[in-house]
């Protein structure tokens, strides 16, 4: 990670709102005094330019404290050539992530297929095999060695169905992740992650942002 200042952007100027009409509770979500929270994560630069990063909702810390940004993560693991969709999960009460993962079906079941020694398994039954999974895993913990990130992914799920597939409400038409959507259908799997790294979590309250 940038070892330059990171932090929510808050804005103040005389064109900002005071708040929501008949909605204190909202405003009060989203205002601090006269400061306005956008939510955005942002980064300062030496030449005191700002990035945004992004989203506030899109960062969790996991047990050790370490601030996870998703979004940039989900970003660097689809550069493998395995992988055409990820989303990534993090528990504040587990190191390291799990994730569910769209395979890229033509560099993937010729793969696969080495991995579990039979050239006549299909796509379908392929993202279904244990062995093929924690091959997976260990395929993005590799990748993951090219971040600064310490933390891994130790734990994946396979899904042989685009996620605008399984749901159209998953994706928004900008075809960005509707996390939380998502999340909720994966529950079972998730849970049965971090189980394995002895993690209990339940995803009604261990989630990010319902966006």
């Amino acid at each position: 990670h940038s070892t330059q200042p990171r932090g929510e952007l808050m804005i103040r100027s005389k064109g900002i709102f005071s708040g929501y009409f008949r909605a204190p509770e909202k405003t009060a979500e989203t205002m601090d005094g006269e400061w306005l929270a956008t939510g955005d994560v942002m980064q300062l630069n030496p030449d005191a330019t700002l990035t945004i990063i992004t989203r506030i909702k899109n960062v969790i810390r996991n047990s050790s404290n370490i601030n996870i940004e998703l979004e940039p993560l989900e970003m660097f693991y689809s550069t493998h050539r395995l992988v055409e969709s990820i989303l990534i999960h993090v528990s504040n009460l587990a190191y390291d992530m799990v994730a569910v993962v769209v395979p890229k079906e033509e560099t993937f079941v010729p793969w696969a297929q080495k991995i579990i020694g039979d050239s006549a398994v299909g796509f379908d039954e392929l993202c279904k095999d244990q062995r093929v999974a924690d091959a997976m895993a260990s395929e993005l913990k590799t990748h993951g060695a090219n971040s600064t990130l310490p933390v891994v992914i130790s734990h994946v799920h396979l899904e042989s169905r685009d996620f605008g597939e399984i749901d159209p409400d998953f994706l928004t038409l900008s075809r960005k992740v509707r996390r939380f959507k998502i999340l909720q259908h994966y529950n079972s799997a998730i849970a049965g992650m971090f189980k394995k790294m002895e993690t209990p979590i339940d995803l009604n309250v261990d989630t990010v942002g319902n966006a």
